[in-house]
C-alpha cells in the first residue's frame, strides 16, 4: 500500500478495534477493574504500524512513536520490555528500510526520561517502594487457577504449588530464547512479532486472563493483510473462533491459550504469498 494509505489504514484499523473491543472479554475485564492493559491495544498497535512492513518505510514520526510507545508499555507493566529483545535480535530483511535503530533509540530515551522523572519527583525512596512491592508479589501462591501462566498451571497438575516458583525461572528463561529465537528464524515480520509478544505474556510469575489484549493489534493486522486474499475466508473463521473462546475461557481461564494459538493461526495464515496473490 501506498504511504499515503496509512493514516487512513491506522484510523479504519482503530475504528474497527473500538467496535469490537467490547466483545472481547479480556478486554472487557481489564476495563471492568480499571487495568493499564486496556491502553495495551494502543500501545502495541503503535509498535507495530513500525516495524511490520505496509508497503512502504515507516515515516520517523512512526518510528519514534512505536518506540516511546515500547517503553511505556514496559515501564508501566514489565513483560512488555522483552519485547526490546526482540527488536534488538531482530534482522531486517535484505534490501529493506527496517528503522530498527530509530525505534530502539526512541525506546531507550523515553526509558531514560521515565527513569529521570521519577527520581526528581520521588527520589530512589520511590524506587524502593516499588522493589518492595515486587518482593511482596513473588512471596505470594503462584499457583492458582486464575494464572494462566505455564509455570502455575504445572504446579496445579503436579498437586505441588510450591513447583510454581521455580519453574517460573525456568519459563522466564525460555520465554526469552523464544523471543530471540522468533526474531531470528521467523521471516514474516507479522509471525515474528506474534510470538515475540505471546512469549512476553509469560516471562512473569503471574499471567492474567486481560493479559493476551496485547494481541488486538496482530489480529487487526493479520485480517487487514488478508483481504482480497484466497486465505481471508480462513484468516477471519481463525480470527473469530479465537474471539469466541478467549469469551468462553473466562470460565476456564487457561482455554485462553487455545485462543491464542488460534490467533497464531490466522497470523500464518495470512502471510502474504509473493507472486501468488497480490
Amino acid at each position: 500500500r501506498p504511504a499515503t494509505a496509512l493514516p487512513a489504514l491506522a484510523l479504519d484499523s482503530a475504528l474497527l478495534a473500538l467496535a469490537a473491543a467490547p466483545f472481547f472479554f479480556p478486554f472487557t475485564v481489564a476495563l471492568l477493574f480499571g487495568n493499564v492493559d486496556v491502553w495495551f491495544p494502543l500501545l502495541f498497535g503503535a509498535v507495530a504500524l513500525t516495524l511490520v512492513p505496509h508497503g512502504a518505510a515507516p515515516s520517523r514520526a512512526t518510528s519514534i512513536t512505536g518506540g516511546v510507545a515500547l517503553a511505556v508499555a514496559s515501564a508501566v507493566k514489565l513483560h512488555p520490555g522483552t519485547m526490546v529483545v526482540w527488536l534488538a535480535a531482530r534482522r531486517p530483511a535484505a534490501g529493506s528500510r527496517w528503522p530498527h535503530g530509530t525505534v530502539i533509540a526512541a525506546v531507550i530515551a523515553t526509558g531514560m526520561s521515565i527513569l529521570a522523572v521519577s527520581l526528581l519527583v520521588g527520589g530512589v525512596g520511590l524506587w524502593r517502594e516499588y522493589i518492595d512491592y515486587l518482593r511482596l508479589g513473588a512471596a505470594a501462591d503462584l499457583a492458582s487457577r486464575a494464572n494462566i501462566g505455564p509455570a502455575s498451571q504445572l504446579a496445579l497438575l503436579a498437586g505441588d504449588s510450591g513447583l510454581a516458583r521455580p519453574l517460573a525461572f525456568v519459563f522466564a528463561g525460555l520465554a526469552v530464547v523464544a523471543t530471540v529465537a522468533a526474531a531470528r528464524l521467523v521471516r514474516d515480520p507479522l509471525e515474528s512479532m506474534s510470538w515475540a509478544i505471546v512469549a512476553s505474556l509469560i516471562v512473569l510469575p503471574v499471567t492474567w486472563y486481560h493479559y493476551p489484549v496485547a494481541l488486538v493489534p496482530v489480529a487487526l493486522a493479520a485480517w487487514t493483510r488478508s483481504r482480497g486474499t484466497a486465505r481471508a475466508r480462513s484468516v477471519t473463521l481463525a480470527l473469530a473462533a479465537a474471539i469466541v473462546v478467549a469469551d468462553v475461557a473466562i470460565a476456564l481461564p487457561v482455554a485462553l491459550w487455545l485462543a491464542v494459538v488460534l490467533l497464531l493461526v490466522a497470523v500464518r495464515r495470512s502471510r502474504p504469498q509473493s507472486g501468488l496473490e497480490p
